[in-house]
C-alpha cells in the first residue's frame, strides 16, 4: 500500500506486512499511515516518503525499531517517541528505515505504545426480546419509527 495526496489527506491504516517498495508521498496535503494494526514481518524494512508543502506522519508500535533518514529542506523531520515513560518494551524484530525529503513540509514518525484491546462479543438477542445495545436494557416491543396514517400515493384513501 502506498499513499499519493495532492491538496487533499489519506488516512489509512497498514494492511500489508512487507514494507518494500512502499511511497508515501504529500503535495499541499497529509498522508496519514498506521502499522500498529497489522504486524511486519520481522527483519529489514525501507520506506519512501516525500512532503512538499505538506505533511506526512507515520505511526509504528513501541516494540518496532524505527530509523530516520529523511533531509529536510526548509521543512522538519522528527522521530517521536510516545511509549510509557521507563516502560521497557521487547523488541519484535522489525526495523524499519524511512528515508526521503521534507521540501517546506514536514516528516513525523511517531513510535506509539501497543494498547492492546480485548475484542467484545457480539450483542446476544435472547428468544423474541431486543436489548438496547449500550444499556442493555430491553427495548419496547413495538418500534415507534412513524406514527400516523399512511395512504397510497395517487388513492383517494
Amino acid at each position: 500500500m502506498s499513499a499519493f495526496a495532492l491538496f487533499s489527506s489519506v488516512d489509512q491504516y497498514n494492511q500489508e506486512s512487507h514494507l518494500e517498495g512502499k511511497s508515501y508521498v504529500a503535495i499541499f496535503g497529509s498522508v496519514e499511515i498506521d502499522f500498529s494494526r497489522t504486524p511486519l514481518t520481522p527483519g529489514e524494512h525501507s520506506v519512501t516518503v516525500f512532503a512538499l508543502f505538506g505533511s506526512v506522519q507515520l505511526v509504528f508500535p513501541a516494540e518496532v525499531e524505527v530509523s530516520l533518514a529523511v533531509v529536510p529542506i526548509f521543512g522538519s523531520a522528527d522521530l517521536k517517541d510516545k511509549r510509557m515513560a521507563g516502560a521497557d518494551t521487547p523488541r519484535s524484530g522489525v526495523r524499519v528505515q524511512v528515508r526521503g525529503t521534507g521540501l517546506f513540509g514536514s516528516v513525523e514518525v511517531v513510535r506509539s505504545a501497543t494498547v492492546s484491546v480485548t475484542p467484545q462479543p457480539p450483542y446476544q438477542l435472547g428468544g423474541d426480546e431486543r436489548f438496547h445495545p449500550v444499556t442493555g436494557e430491553p427495548l419496547a416491543e413495538e418500534p415507534r419509527a412513524y406514527e400516523g396514517a399512511t395512504r397510497k400515493i395517487g388513492s383517494d384513501e
